[in-house]
């Protein structure tokens, strides 16, 4: 083992050790401390970058509770994930991270047409938004994903059609 394979393990290690804060920032996220939490998480994206932010993403959809209509009780969640959605569409590879978002967020049940309704409502996203979303899931590897994500692009289009 040099220092090349120890150096390695202890970036790996340091990682999980960022993503757990994230998480940790998520899940105990409340009005007494969101202005720190919210500080503190801007500070760990821009010092970790494209993982930290997807992975940021996938908690913020494992964390909300969207069987609640009125999303109440995750308000601020709500808030900080309309935020990032907004920062993710305007990425230029949008589509690669729209995937890695919702193709590995642990999701009960997974990922369904409703679902990405429900989420897109939740984040009151605009048209285009919802489309790209849709534009980027298509291209998922996942079969599932794709097939849900080509539903809620056919819906979207309708709707966009009556308009």
């Amino acid at each position: 083992l040099g220092m090349g394979g120890l150096r390695a393990d202890a970036m790996e290690g340091f990682g999980s050790l960022v993503f757990a804060q994230i998480r940790f920032l998520v899940v105990n996220l409340n009005k007494k401390n969101q202005k720190s939490s919210s500080q503190e998480l801007a500070q760990l994206l821009g010092l970790y970058g494209e993982a930290a932010f997807v992975f940021l993403l996938r908690c913020l959809l494992e964390e909300i509770d969207f069987r609640d209509t009125k999303l109440q009780k995750d308000s601020l969640k709500v808030q900080l994930l309309a935020i990032n959605l907004a920062k993710l569409s305007a990425q230029p590879n949008f589509a690669h991270l729209a995937v890695e978002v919702f193709g590995a967020a642990t999701l009960l049940p997974s990922v369904q047409e409703e679902f990405l309704h429900t989420v897109m409502r939740g984040v009151k996203a605009n048209m285009a938004q919802q489309l790209s979303l849709g534009l980027g899931l298509c291209q998922a590897p996942d079969e599932q994903l794709s097939s849900e994500a080509e539903k809620f692009l056919r819906t979207k289009l309708g709707e966009l059609g009556k308009e």
